[in-house]
């Protein structure tokens, strides 16, 4: 047998009267891809984009398995390769994806298979609801082509986008290989294929609410005490030192390059920001510190620049807090604009009379 050979008439059985569709014997059921999108959309809000990946992965996975088991024993095939290449056949006539294979290896222990994937449903609905993303999005593509190769060839076989349309390439592209011999960087997709059971997806769902609701108590307290230290009239820099002690970071606020206030966890911190500034080249990284910045504005007013800083990226935890401190540093800062403005109106007034 051929893959070429395959043809949908001959694989399907339509019983018009029981409305049955079996294919290879085994019932098949007719889907919209704009239901598929639907489901795909919800167990996105409602698991995350990473379980959801995992997921479909899964599922994707479980179907090509199956093809396979149910292709190697229905047909005598000529070659393995014959054998290889029926998957993207199979999967071109399950009305899923246009395969075009480009490269296909084989020796005793090694598989390498690219191809290209037209009319992917997956990357079709992605783009008719989404932005480009910054990373391939054709997860049930990818699972079922792991799946089928993996049981035709008898040995792990990992499948990856090179290339995809719903991140903004101008085709989707492919590479399965073997996994004992794919780069290290792909096999971090294994886990995806680990499955989860829905009981801990909820306990992990709950104690990541726990967590963002601590955080979220936390970061008020910290709030109240910021507002108490402005109340009582103490100086920006007691604020500054206030947070800045409390998150364990250097923080620095500036307007149009002047240093309004700051706070620096260590000497070498300092230096940084010194060379930091001088280079006149602001990164997210430099020189082993990670750097984030957020506009402080009032009224549609620019009142000035905090700059967080530190050896590591924020966590959530930090963000919170830092957002519930900008409220504060945007009062402190307006209202001291609004004095100063007033001296300065007053000094006119009485200059000029």
């Amino acid at each position: 047998m051929k893959a070429n050979h395959l043809i949908l008439q001959n694989l399907i059985d339509i019983n018009p009267r029981t409305g049955i569709i079996k294919l290879h014997d085994k019932r098949m059921g007719l889907i919209s891809v704009e239901a598929l999108s639907i489901l795909r959309n919800d167990l996105i809000n409602t698991l995350g984009k990473e379980r959801t990946k995992g997921f479909l992965m899964r599922y994707g996975w479980a179907c090509g398995k199956r093809a396979a088991e149910s292709i190697k024993m229905r047909y005598d095939w000529e070659s393995l390769e014959e054998l290889i290449i029926s998957g993207t056949v199979m999967h071109t006539l399950e009305g899923i994806v246009t395969v075009d294979p480009d490269i296909l290896e084989i020796n005793d222990d090694h598989l390498y298979l690219t191809g290209y994937w037209k009319n992917s449903f997956e990357s079709e609905n992605h783009l008719s609801e989404n932005e480009f993303g910054n990373e391939p999005i054709c997860w049930t593509l990818i699972g079922y082509a792991s799946g089928y190769l993996t049981s035709a060839f008898g040995k792990e076989v990992i499948v990856y986008e090179k290339t995809c349309r719903g991140k903004g390439d101008a085709e989707c592209y492919f590479v399965a290989e073997t996994v004992a011999h794919c780069d290290e960087a792909h096999l971090l997709d294994l886990r995806y294929y680990q499955s989860e059971s829905m009981q801990s997806v909820l306990d992990d769902m709950y104690a990541e609410i726990e967590r963002l609701n601590e955080n979220i108590i936390e970061s008020e307290k910290i709030q109240n005490q910021l507002t108490e230290l402005f109340l009582e009239d103490k100086d920006i820099n007691d604020i500054i030192h206030t947070l800045g002690t409390t998150l364990g970071r250097s923080i620095v606020i500036d307007h149009y390059n002047e240093v309004y206030s700051s706070y620096f966890e260590c000497e070498e911190e300092r230096v940084a920001y010194k060379k930091l500034k001088a280079s006149g080249v602001i990164t997210n990284q430099q020189n082993g510190l990670f750097y984030e910045s957020f506009l402080i504005k009032g009224n549609k007013v620019l009142l000035g620049n905090l700059m967080v800083f530190g050896k590591q990226k924020l966590n959530q935890r930090e963000q919170i807090i830092i957002k519930r401190a900008l409220v504060v540093f945007t009062i402190q800062m307006y209202h001291q604009r609004k004095l100063t403005e007033s001296l300065w109106s007053k000094r006119e007034d009485f200059l000029m009379n």
